[in-house]
């Protein structure tokens, strides 16, 4: 990680439980760009917990296992959808 630092040093990596991590407190009253790879069984929640803090957040940058995405998109055989792709 430190060779990314010194090849970035606008990167800050924040190894902690996403679901359990301030959004703001890590942003520090800037705004942030996510990035990640997000385990199948905890995508939905985890999108949920990054939504909550929208407004600081400039960009979402995730892999998602290929069925999450076709149920985000509601095309996974038509039941089994994410509240994702549920209109509001």
């Amino acid at each position: 990680m430190q060779r990314l630092a010194k090849r970035f040093p606008n990167l800050e990596i924040v190894s902690a439980d996403i679901l359990e991590s301030d959004i703001a407190t890590i942003a520090g009253g800037k705004r942030v760009r996510v990035y990640g790879n997000l385990p199948y069984y905890i995508t939905s929640p985890i999108l949920h917990h990054l939504f909550g803090s929208a407004e600081i957040i400039d960009e979402i940058n995730i892999v998602i296992q290929h069925e999450v995405a076709l149920r985000a998109r509601g095309q996974a055989g038509g039941t089994a959808r994410l509240r994702l792709s549920l209109p509001c």
